[in-house]
């Protein structure tokens, strides 16, 4: 039914011909959203912005997986649908990062993720904010709890318990330099500035000066490796 992209979805959500059951668990709020005899599930978040829903689609321009979301505006409050992963129309509780030890196969994955969430200032950076998804015949982390970024803040937001757990075999400046695979910083912003520009407007506009502050900081972490 939903395409998952991060996109504004008010209209389709307050239309007449929508039904919305609501139930609620383990403090979490839960939609079955209803149309025609088709339906999802999603887990809903009320949000003061729509960065949730841009964190998540800036995610591909990182090569990182998605969690999947949409937002709605409904009296005057802002309203983040995410993705759940259903199975036989149960939904799946996932196991989260911080519930396991260091495990050396999930390093360069979550390295990526840590990475990802320091280069846009993003807040609360612990490994229960990751969850260990079951692909069958892997597991894939991705970051699930992406509320907040202030990529105009100047100093690292990865805690040192981070990085001497998930960064021992290297440090977060060469994980950062092998993510992009080059020291060539006009080339990575390049690169990022169109993608992530094009993800932002389709998201929400209004943000879209968050861009060039998320660029602006990468600039600046590029630019202390390259020293």
């Amino acid at each position: 039914m939903f395409n998952w992209d991060g996109s504004n979805i008010t209209d389709f959500i307050l239309n007449e011909n929508i039904i919305i059951e609501e139930g609620k668990y383990n403090k979490n709020t839960y939609w079955k959203i209803i149309k025609d005899n088709i339906y999802e599930i999603c887990l809903v978040k009320t949000s003061t912005n729509t960065f949730p829903c841009l964190i998540d689609e800036l995610k591909i321009a990182f090569d990182l997986e998605k969690i999947g979301t949409h937002w709605i505006k409904f009296k005057s409050k802002i309203m983040i649908l995410k993705k759940l992963e259903i199975r036989g129309n149960i939904v799946l509780e996932e196991l989260t990062l911080n519930k396991i030890n260091f495990n050396k196969y999930l390093e360069a994955e979550v390295q990526k993720i840590f990475i990802f969430r320091e280069l846009l200032g993003m807040t609360a950076n612990f490994e229960k904010n990751i969850i260990l998804r079951n692909k069958g015949l892997y597991i894939k982390p991705i970051s699930f709890n992406d509320n907040n970024m202030a990529p105009y803040s100047e100093g690292k937001v990865i805690p040192e318990t981070i990085i001497n757990k998930w960064f021992k075999n290297s440090s977060l400046n060469e994980a950062i330099l092998k993510m992009f695979g080059t020291k060539n910083i006009n080339f990575v912003l390049l690169k990022l500035k169109s993608e992530l520009e094009k993800i932002c407007l389709r998201v929400n506009k209004d943000l879209i000066i968050n861009i060039d502050e998320i660029l602006t900081r990468i600039r600046s972490r590029m630019q202390f490796i390259a020293d």
